[in-house]
């Protein structure tokens, strides 16, 4: 049997044992009960617990609601009255006397009065920096506004250019803080595309690669770029090692393995993704690590699972176990497969 706790036997809990709860969450808490039955506003009025004795707990008790009543939370830790309270001891010494000697609680009452409006305006200045809060009320669009902006994407007109590549903007929010920055690191790179695809990643930089050289770049005795000592370069492309890195992702599971292929659900993610964060003239590649266990059987067959795909799935006779997880699929950013090692 499943231990996974569900609403109402939270609710129970709280009212149950309201002194294991935080004062914020027990009030949370009673704001989602309301939303779901449909009141806006909370009926819950606050009050203070009469005493000098060091408080153990936030919440000293809960009273359910009544019928026409609201429910009544008191509380130890703030007041007028009470061991941390704004008026000296001989207050609260009154209140006692007042209780304990004559039954009477008429001055209580009505520092609760002033207490309940305190209370609620100390929750309510919690919440009001508590993006969490705001969320679960359904009540997001300042806080989600905010963060776009931070992430360059404030205006209507630069929102949801990902949608249909399965990015949402919601990932943009998450990741403020990563992607206001002028340039993202190498280690927050890999930070957010482990965090966002929950894969193990890892950026190799300084791949080198071949550049073809233009016609008007070429050397031509006699004619052009012939000078020695300036620009003559030999042949028709020059390698370059600083303006591509790559992307390792694995080992990974079968499934993962063909969702990150050209046509995946989650390559054309990673590739928008990848291209919106680092924002600068370099290209990149993207290796797929697959892991020895989950090297399937060559087969034939079209749309068949584990069937070959030459150049990215499928090695004939099978992959010894000795050679360690299968890396050989590089792939550029456009979907084309690069090399095989």
């Amino acid at each position: 049997m499943s231990d996974a706790l569900t609403p109402q036997s939270v609710l129970e809990q709280l009212y149950a044992r309201p002194y294991e709860f935080d004062f914020f969450q027990a009030v949370r808490i009673l704001e989602l009960q309301q939303l779901k039955c449909g009141c806006q506003e909370l009926p819950l009025r606050f009050r203070t617990h009469l005493s000098l004795a060091t408080p153990a707990s936030s919440i000293y008790a809960l009273q359910p609601p009544a019928t026409d009543q609201p429910q009544v939370m008191t509380i130890n830790f703030m007041g007028l009255t009470g061991p941390s309270g704004a008026l000296p001891t001989r207050y609260t010494e009154m209140l006692l006397e007042r209780r304990l000697q004559h039954r009477d609680q008429t001055a209580h009452h009505f520092f609760d009065l002033l207490n309940h409006r305190l209370i609620t305006l100390f929750y309510q200045a919690w919440r009001k920096h508590q993006a969490t809060a705001d969320l679960e009320c359904g009540l997001q669009a300042d806080w989600r506004q905010m963060l776009l902006s931070l992430a360059g994407l404030g205006t209507p007109g630069l929102q949801n250019r990902l949608k249909k590549d399965g990015v949402n903007d919601d990932v943009f929010a998450y990741y403020a803080g990563r992607f206001g920055a002028r340039s993202l690191s190498e280690e927050g790179l890999r930070t957010l595309l482990t965090d966002y695809f929950s894969v193990p990643v890892e950026i190799l930089p300084f791949q080198g690669r071949w550049l073809k050289l233009d016609e008007a770049d070429r050397l031509s005795l006699g004619r052009q770029n012939c000078t020695l000592g300036e620009w003559p370069v030999l042949g028709r492309q020059v390698w370059d090692a600083q303006s591509q890195f790559r992307i390792r992702l694995g080992p990974l599971r079968y499934t993962q393995f063909q969702a990150f292929l050209p046509g995946g659900k989650d390559f054309r993610a990673l590739t928008r993704l990848v291209r919106f964060a680092i924002e600068i003239a370099v290209t990149f590649d993207i290796q797929l690590v697959l892991a020895a266990s989950e090297v399937p059987p060559c087969t034939l067959g079209d749309g068949q699972a584990g069937a070959a795909r030459p150049g990215w799935i499928g090695w004939l006779g099978g992959r010894p176990a000795r050679l360690g997880d299968a890396d050989e699929v590089v792939l550029q950013a456009s979907g084309e497969r690069q090399h095989a090692r």
